[in-house]
């Protein structure tokens, strides 16, 4: 049984090596089989496996690129780790239609993962998406 640091810490390996550096092969050692990652800010709201979360890590590095991730705060409570996060990365690829700004940004979210076993079975992401927009110069600014 994971302890609640071997938790946090691999959670931490995961936005270091699969965000930040683009190990996508990483996500199959730590994530279920059936790994689920809901996010509005998604298309559909939920990608379901595996291989969608590559595809959606692929189409978000690729839009966002030299992104780095860094933990801000991270809470265990038993098989849940709840991690607030900063991304930091540069807009220079199409994403969903909108064209690349070329401008650097940041945003803030927090990722609520849920583990089954030693795996990380469901992450539910809520994140600063139309902040990030509008600092990028991808939506117009308020008033």
């Amino acid at each position: 049984m994971m302890t609640a640091e071997q938790k946090k810490e691999l959670v931490r390996r995961y936005y270091q090596e699969i965000w930040t550096e683009g190990n996508l092969d990483l996500a199959d050692r730590l994530f279920t089989e059936d790994y689920v990652n809901r996010d509005p800010a998604s298309p559909g709201g939920c990608v379901e496996g595996r291989e969608g979360f590559k595809q959606l890590v692929r189409s978000l590095r690729g839009a966002f690129q030299e992104m780095r991730m860094t933990i801000d705060r991270q809470h265990v409570d038993g098989d849940v780790v709840i991690t607030e996060w900063t991304a930091h990365a540069v807009h220079r690829g199409s994403l969903f239609g909108i064209p690349p700004t070329g401008r650097s940004g940041q945003t803030t979210g927090v990722t609520i993962s849920t583990f089954a076993g030693d795996r990380i079975r469901e992450d539910r992401a809520i994140w600063d998406t139309f902040g990030l927009l509008t600092r990028l110069g991808a939506l117009p600014k308020a008033g």
